[in-house]
């Protein structure tokens, strides 16, 4: 009985105790915040990648626009995120 009761008493206790937040700390909140939308940002370099996967050798110079641009955005994702790991892994 004495082993039922601190296992109640124990598990009980800790129902009541505050759980953690995100937006109780700012470097959480902020880490949580930066990484995602860098995430976003992979999901869209990703299938803006898969179309020109997709569209393989059929591209011709309606394409190229496009293409490039896909390019010059992955690379921006990219260059954020060299600054970005050092910002919050490193510092």
């Amino acid at each position: 009985i004495a082993s039922e009761d601190y296992f109640l008493r124990s598990h009980m206790s800790s129902i009541h105790e505050p759980h953690p937040i995100l937006y109780g700390n700012l470097f959480a909140s902020t880490y949580f915040l930066m990484t995602g939308f860098h995430a976003i940002h992979v999901i869209v370099g990703m299938i803006l990648f898969g179309v020109v996967l997709w569209q393989g050798a059929s591209l011709d110079s309606r394409w190229t626009d496009f293409v490039e641009n896909s390019g010059l955005y992955w690379h921006f994702v990219d260059l954020v995120w060299i600054f970005l790991f050092p910002l919050l892994y490193i510092v």
